[in-house]
């Protein structure tokens, strides 16, 4: 069922929009899917129209077989590793770990994207 957006929905779709919110953060705050968020943000003509929305924030650890190597924003670990962010991007990947666990060496980078 539906959910009907009351005033007070409505004003705390707007602040948030204004304040460069996620759209997770403000789907989250209000208790609606982003699907909800985003079209009722449309309809009150405040849609961040072909605008990229900002890229959510995630931490990532990294590790060498089972040895735990860093923890950190992609930023961070793309300092600490000397790798690019792609790179991290890749061993983050459940292709990559799943070729690593076959190989089962214990030497190769696999990483885990963790929400913040």
């Amino acid at each position: 069922m539906r959910k009907k957006w009351s005033d007070e929905d409505i004003k705390t779709l707007k602040s948030m929009y204004s304040e460069k919110k996620t759209i997770t953060e403000i789907s989250i705050a209000l208790g609606r899917t982003k699907k909800s968020v985003i079209n009722h943000a449309h309809v009150l003509g405040i849609s961040k129209k072909r605008e990229k929305q900002r890229e959510e924030i995630y931490d990532y650890a990294i590790y060498k077989g089972d040895e735990f190597i860093f923890v950190g924003t992609i930023e961070e670990c793309r300092e600490f590793t000397g790798m690019g962010k792609n790179q991290i991007k890749v061993i983050c990947s459940r292709s990559h770990i799943e070729r690593v666990n076959a190989i089962v060496n214990g030497k190769a980078l696999v990483g885990v994207r963790l929400p913040r």
